[in-house]
């Protein structure tokens, strides 16, 4: 490693650019040295200095997230710009996405779907994804298309892409754009899951409960829903919440199905909040029932403008 690093020196020292953005890399990911931004920011300068196209969209990255440089989205489009134009995908999907969301220059959707398709023609799985979901919605001046969005979704999702794979199973999973197919639901569904995609966690979850009985499999679907839920994912805790008030897993466990309704009610769920009045309201399967607890959620949702929720609080005062 010593002897490699001090060749690769030797050779920036010499003025190769493509030597300089190598030795950028190895003190941007702290390769066998001291990880060093400021390092990595002047090495890439000098070899976007000197046209290298790598250096320049690198160069236009560390000056977005700040890193070893003040961040200036200025001097980040600039650079980025300098590559896209001659044909670097990664540069032409972030010069794409300024377009998108409007930094640094004015909002143009069409100029964006422009870019995205540059960079995704070229393999660029996040180009890929945007452009799909352009075509999904209809915008940038592109032709609605369901059919369009889901041949970029494809490409997107076989480079490796978890939001796409995660995307792509939920067009299998509800038809759009294609026939309805649960296996291939699955398939992309578990590929972006078992990456930490928590949104293909959560729909792996509910393929697993709510489709039809020859996939139904409660306890992956409890697995999956905790894998989101550790990851914060409300809608993954009030799934949980169901799973254990339902015989699913074997039997009702109200004790249970509280303490996940709780986490999710928490967070703002209004749903759990319903479930934990109801709850309280009534009690068994291992929960004692709690007028004062039913009452709490209750007005949680009285308060929020939930319907039925005030005629609930009569009831259990008055009833």
């Amino acid at each position: 490693m010593e002897e490699s690093f001090q060749l690769l020196v030797q050779d920036v020292q010499a003025g190769d650019p493509q030597a300089k953005v190598h030795l950028a890399r190895v003190f941007y990911e702290g390769q066998g040295v001291p990880q060093d931004y400021q390092k990595a920011y002047r090495l890439c300068l000098s070899a976007a200095r000197q046209g290298h196209l790598q250096a320049q969209q690198a160069l236009g990255n560390l000056y977005f997230m700040g890193q070893g440089v003040g961040r200036d989205l200025k001097q980040a489009l600039k650079w980025c710009w300098m590559a896209a134009q001659q044909g670097h995908a990664a540069a032409q999907y972030n010069i794409g996405f300024a377009y998108e969301t409007g930094q640094c220059v004015e909002q143009n959707q069409e100029k964006a779907a422009r870019w995205y398709r540059l960079a995704a023609m070229k393999g660029h799985a996040w180009a890929q994804l945007s452009l799909a979901k352009m075509y999904f919605d209809g915008r940038g001046g592109l032709e609605k298309s369901n059919e369009k969005a889901v041949y970029w979704l494809y490409w997107a999702a076989s480079r490796g892409l978890p939001e796409a794979q995660g995307r792509l199973g939920y067009v299998y999973h509800i038809g759009r754009g294609v026939a309805v197919n649960y296996t291939k639901a699955e398939r992309w569904y578990r590929l972006a899951a078992e990456a930490g995609n928590v949104t293909a966690q959560y729909n792996l979850g509910c393929l697993y409960c709510f489709t039809d009985a020859d996939l139904q499999r409660p306890e992956s679907a409890k697995d999956w829903f905790l894998k989101a839920a550790a990851q914060g994912d409300v809608d993954a805790m009030r799934s949980l919440g169901h799973l254990y008030v339902a015989d699913d897993l074997g039997r009702p466990d109200y004790a249970t199905a509280v303490w996940w309704y709780r986490r999710a009610a928490e967070a703002g769920d209004q749903v759990s909040m319903e479930w934990l009045g109801y709850l309280y309201s009534v009690g068994g399967h291992g929960l004692l029932p709690s007028r004062p607890e039913a009452l709490k959620w209750y007005w949680q949702l009285a308060i929020r403008g939930y319907p039925g929720a005030r005629a609930q609080i009569q009831y259990l005062q008055h009833g």
